[in-house]
């Protein structure tokens, strides 16, 4: 956070948002607060750096769902109600563009997104195990402790386990995303620390 650059908290905010999620899939009752949590900070992580938060998050929960033969417990009234809360929070930006007239701005924003992926910015490329050796040796030793968490191990409480295995999908998210992208700078991985520790610690 004190490096000045402005991912820790798109980090943080993702992570969040992840979080929430997770609280609300093990939550039993009373949890339509949480998927307005993981909405908001969702969405704050797009206010941040741009709609890499959503597609991080949508790309966790597909993969979740896929190794669930898409069964998740979720009802079509808190999709509603995330859709509209990310929408608002998130969009909040945008909308204030558009109500000015500022068209030329969200295009700008929008190349500039769309360049990140499919080309090397500013000089700053790699081969593409660039975030592997980035991970394996920057988290030093937690990156080695986490090795252990990567075996099957089913876990006595539901919970754990769902916690576990969405941290481990988020990992490996993170690190093929940012692999696949062109444009290699060591802080666009760093949203894999928090599930690396997390593993680290588990195991």
């Amino acid at each position: 956070f004190k490096s000045g650059i402005i991912d820790p908290w798109f980090n943080l905010f993702i992570f969040l948002g992840n979080y929430f999620f997770i609280v609300y899939l093990i939550k039993e009752e009373r949890k339509t607060k949480f998927i307005i949590y993981s909405a908001v900070f969702i969405g704050l992580g797009t206010l941040t750096k741009g709609p890499v938060a959503l597609l991080v998050f949508l790309l966790t929960g597909f993969v979740y769902l896929v190794l669930h033969r898409f069964k998740m417990r979720i009802t079509f009234t808190d999709i509603c109600l995330y859709i509209l809360t990310f929408v608002f929070v998130g969009g909040f930006w945008f909308i204030l563009q558009l109500l000015n007239g500022n068209y030329d701005i969200l295009y700008d924003f929008v190349e500039y997104q769309i360049s990140l992926f499919n080309s090397q910015v500013a000089g700053h490329k790699g081969f593409f195990g660039y975030h592997f050796v980035v991970l394996l040796v920057g988290v030093f030793p937690a990156s080695l402790l986490a090795l252990k968490a990567f075996r099957k191990h089913k876990e006595e409480e539901p919970s754990k386990d769902l916690l576990k295995q969405w941290m481990m999908i988020l990992f490996f998210v993170v690190l093929i995303l940012f692999s696949i992208v062109e444009t290699k700078i060591v802080h666009y991985s760093s949203l894999a620390y928090f599930p690396l520790t997390f593993l680290a610690a588990y195991s």
